[in-house]
């Protein structure tokens, strides 16, 4: 059919009908002369930024690389293998990296920005995402579903990131708060979306579990033999390559002693953040423990949820104690009811949840009454002091959240503007509402908790559901730890472990969408024969 642009020339004794080359026509001498001024000078400039800019803020200037690299990905053309392999091998290695890789031995290059492992991994799979949405048809419109199944988490986690943004301009230190911005949107909103559609894949749910169940044990011992080294092992034994200069991980790599004991670190830089995902670790054994088939991984998941207890034990951490407590109380209600559904011919969880209310408030009064509990759970003693320092922090930061109670101070802020200082001299906060309060004001701490309050009830209703066969029973367990992170954070502002969660809101939103799309039944030989 003939369009008008075709052209005929003559091949030997042929005719061929082709089409014209296409042809920028040449533009104006002064226009091609202040383009190349233009590249010049932003070249000039980039060079000058990397020059003058110390090296703690070089990581500023790869946000325009990667605005060019997300457009070049994005006119990718279309195709039909999208590398989401690729992307769940990386996420796969990212959450392994998060756990078992110290976060300040990292690559130092003379010159260079430091390279975290991690970060090298989380890189490569949110670049095999990208190119997944940009060329898969496929992809993009799993994507939308896992969205349309979870409408709420992603509304709120939108709106939070929205005023994670609008209260950059109001911090103290711009730079530093827009590094912790991309740090978050590494870590949260990239792992949040990677998580949601890799956990969608079948059997991923069950890998995931099982690998962070052998990272704990692997913990546990790591942290026995800690303790008996009375410093951290790898302390004196860092390749130079490895080493960062920064008094910060001096202090980490130091040993911390209460009251003459010593208390373990791991790869974590505080013996709260262990104690905290060493509890987040909890409902995954309960699960394998209850509703697991086979018998010698349920025996291992007793022995290791045993252990897991005494590595927190060893951290003196009273929020490892209190995870404890909300992953077993809360697991046993969770449990109750979804073999009541499931297991209809038994009394057992009738019986558990009858008698629930009375061990439940059993096991409150033993904690506020029994002195030996009190001390570990609410503090005292060695830990009074602790208790005392929240207490001042909260005075503190009530009139600073009252003046600016919309937008807050800015992405990772709240600790330089509270200013309170430990008898060491070392800034800190204690408190992670007063981190939401002070880095983003009353909306955004009331958005990330409705966040966390929607995921938690959309797990649990996911937990009721699916046969015995179906990985739904582990939204249960994901909700559990949201429970065990927001009763931890209320006496811990780390956010060590915020990456972690965002892979279990992402879980709960994967089986959500796996909730709405079954996977058919496989055919039975009748069936096959017809």
């Amino acid at each position: 059919m003939a369009t008008g642009l075709e052209q005929t020339e003559q091949v030997g004794h042929y005719k061929i009908t082709v089409f014209p080359g296409y042809h920028r026509p040449a533009g104006p001498r002064w226009r091609n002369l202040g383009l190349l001024a233009l590249l010049f000078g932003f070249g000039l400039a980039f060079g000058a930024a990397i020059a003058w800019l110390p090296t703690e803020r070089l990581s500023l200037l790869v946000i325009p690389v990667a605005v060019l690299a997300a457009l070049t990905v994005w006119v990718l053309p279309e195709g039909t293998e999208p590398p989401t392999r690729l992307m769940t091998w990386m996420f796969t290695a990212y959450f392994v990296a998060l756990t078992l890789w110290p976060y300040y031995l990292a690559i130092s290059l003379p010159g260079f920005p430091l390279i975290e492992i991690r970060r090298v991994f989380v890189a490569l799979a949110i670049l095999a995402m990208m190119v997944s949405l940009s060329i898969s048809r496929s992809f993009r419109q799993r994507m939308k579903e896992i969205i349309g199944a979870s409408p709420w988490i992603f509304r709120l986690f939108g709106t939070f990131v929205v005023i994670q943004m609008l209260s950059l301009p109001l911090a103290r230190s711009f730079p530093a708060a827009t590094s912790a911005f991309v740090r978050d949107q590494l870590g949260w909103t990239a792992v949040l979306f990677m998580s949601s559609y890799v956990f969608t894949r079948p059997g991923e749910i069950g890998k995931w579990a099982a690998i962070l169940r052998g990272m704990a044990i692997v913990m546990v011992f790591m942290g026995i033999a800690e303790y008996h080294n009375k410093a951290i092992l790898w302390a004196n034994h860092i390749p130079s390559f490895l080493q960062v200069g920064d008094p910060g991980v001096q202090r980490i790599l130091s040993p911390v002693f209460r009251s003459n004991v010593y208390r373990i670190n791991g790869t974590f830089p505080v013996s709260l953040s262990l104690a905290e995902w060493l509890a987040l670790t909890m409902p995954f054994f309960l699960y394998y423990i209850f509703f697991g088939r086979r018998m010698a991984i349920r025996i291992f998941c007793v022995i290791g949820d045993a252990l897991v207890f005494l590595a927190i034990i060893l951290t003196q951490a009273r929020i490892g104690l209190i995870g404890t407590l909300v992953a077993h109380s809360v697991f046993v209600a969770v449990w109750a009811m979804r073999a009541r559904r499931l297991q209809r011919g038994s009394v057992l969880p009738t019986i558990a949840l009858a008698a629930y209310p009375v061990l439940l408030v059993s096991l409150i009064g033993a904690v506020m009454t029994v002195p030996a509990l009190r001390v570990r759970v609410l503090g005292g003693g060695a830990q009074a002091a602790s208790t005392q320092g929240r207490i001042e922090q909260f005075h503190m930061a009530v009139p600073m959240i009252m003046r600016r109670p919309v937008l807050g101070y800015g992405v990772g802020q709240a600790p330089l503007q509270l200013g309170w200082a430990d008898p060491s001299g070392q800034i800190s906060i204690d408190s992670y509402i007063l981190t939401l309060l002070l880095d983003y004001g009353v909306p955004g701490f009331a958005v990330y908790v409705s966040l966390m309050g929607v995921a938690i009830t959309q797990g649990f209703r996911l937990s009721m559901k699916g046969d015995e066969d179906s990985e739904n029973g582990y939204a249960g367990a994901a909700a559990i730890c949201l429970c065990i992170w927001l009763a931890c954070q209320n006496a811990l502002s780390q956010e060590d472990n915020a990456s972690f969660i965002f892979m279990i809101v992402g879980m709960i939103a994967a089986i959500s969408w796996r909730d709405r799309h079954p996977r058919p039944a496989p055919a039975t030989p009748a069936q096959i024969e017809s």
